[in-house]
């Protein structure tokens, strides 16, 4: 029984399959090894911060600020606004005090104008008196110029001690100007100290390092928790390091780095809202892990080494350090969102547009902690792609709820 040969339209599946299947492979085996080059860049700088978290658990932070301490309970601080009973109470004030002066001033002129001839006849008798005086009175005057020469030689011995106390208080301020340049540094942390020297070693290797996050995420009945720690970028758009590593060298398909939004400035603290990227990696790197945070009610309420709080077995501990300081922030949102939303802003009209801004944060997230918000805060947010919308990502906040040196 003669075979039935293949027809050209199985023959062309066939082909497109194969080529389809080790496009597929290509890409995979790319995007692996792409990830494992990326990944060796980080893990010396990752295992040394765990050397230097580690070594430090005992030590007392220094706390410079905390959240809360200088507001008032009801958040924006009112001030009272001048009214027009002020502008009137000013008013009454100037016209009772002007009124006494204006007839104070009147009987001084009428009692001028009467006194007038009597002053005008004493002058009259007083050049009298002076022309008909014996020529005795010259040699008096003629003895004034040594008086004079003494009022000189007083008013040179006064500018002379002027001048030394002048000279004595100069040399007091020089010696306190000094005094303060000569005193004790502020007693940073250890863990801050190495912190930022690693910062500026990774600096020296590339000046668009701007920062490092360590977020530590504890889930119920789990050893170990996952660790999310990457120094932070900052380029002049927010597509210079989608696909660059630390180095700059550019891998697509690869993880890139993380990166805060190009409109954050310097200094780090003067940021209303400091915005972090990253890809969410299949692999676990860059910010696939938040996405356990969004899955666990126990893991988003729970709190570690915030000012006040008592840990939880369960918990995300957030951590950013700059050059400056350690700045330790609280959760308070996590949801899903298309790309597009405004879920970025970063600057505000007023404190009271800001903390509204924040407040409809929370009122977005899918759980809430119901937070009050102080026109002194500040927050960090965290942008990733998610699968559940077709261009949405998943976004968290965190307040700032203390900084330590």
């Amino acid at each position: 029984m003669a075979k039935k040969p293949f027809s050209p339209l199985i023959v062309v599946v066939l082909v497109v399959s194969t080529l389809v299947f080790a496009f597929s492979l290509t890409m995979i085996i790319r995007s692996v090894v792409a990830n494992h080059q990326a990944q060796k860049g980080y893990n010396q700088v990752q295992s040394d911060v765990e050397s230097i978290l580690n070594s430090g658990e005992t030590e007392t932070k220094k706390v410079i600020w905390q959240r809360g301490q200088d507001e008032t309970s009801a958040g924006v601080k009112e001030t009272e606004p001048k009214g027009e009973s002020t502008a009137s109470a000013e008013t009454d004030r100037q016209t009772e005090t002007s009124g006494p002066q204006t007839e104070s001033q009147t009987e001084k002129e009428s009692d001028t104008a009467a006194v007038e001839p009597v002053e005008t006849q004493r002058e009259t008798e007083k050049e009298t008196a002076v022309e008909t005086e014996p020529p005795v009175e010259t040699e008096k005057q003629t003895e004034r110029p040594a008086e004079t020469e003494k009022a000189t030689e007083t008013e040179k011995q006064t500018e002379k001690e002027t001048e030394k106390q002048t000279e004595k208080q100069t040399e007091k301020q020089t010696e306190k100007q000094t005094e303060k340049q000569t005193e004790p540094p502020i007693e940073h942390s250890q863990e801050f100290l190495s912190m930022r020297e690693m910062l500026l070693s990774l600096k020296k290797q590339n000046p668009d390092v701007w920062a490092y996050v360590y977020c530590e995420i504890r889930i119920p009945n789990q050893t170990n928790p996952y660790v999310i720690s990457y120094p932070v970028m900052r380029a002049e758009d927010n597509d210079f390091y989608l696909y660059r590593d630390i180095n700059k060298v550019y891998r697509n398909p690869g993880p890139g780095s993380i990166f805060t939004d190009y409109r954050s400035i310097d200094p780090y603290e003067v940021n209303q809202n400091v915005i972090l990227y990253g890809h969410n990696m299949l692999s676990g790197q860059m910010f696939h892990r938040l996405h356990v945070i969004a899955k666990s009610k126990n893991v988003f309420l729970g709190t570690k080494g915030l000012a006040g709080q008592e840990d939880s077995s369960s918990y995300v501990s957030i951590r950013m350090y700059t050059l400056d300081a350690i700045y330790v922030y609280e959760l308070f949102s996590v949801y899903e969102v298309e790309a597009d939303e405004d879920y970025r802003r970063v600057d505000f009209g007023s404190d009271e547009e800001k903390i509204q801004y924040f407040e409809q944060l929370q009122a977005d997230s899918k759980w809430s902690k119901n937070l009050q918000f102080y026109p002194s805060d500040r927050i960090l947010t965290f942008s990733t792609c998610t699968t559940s919308l077709k261009d949405g990502r998943l976004a968290l906040h965190a307040v700032l709820d203390h900084i330590e040196y």
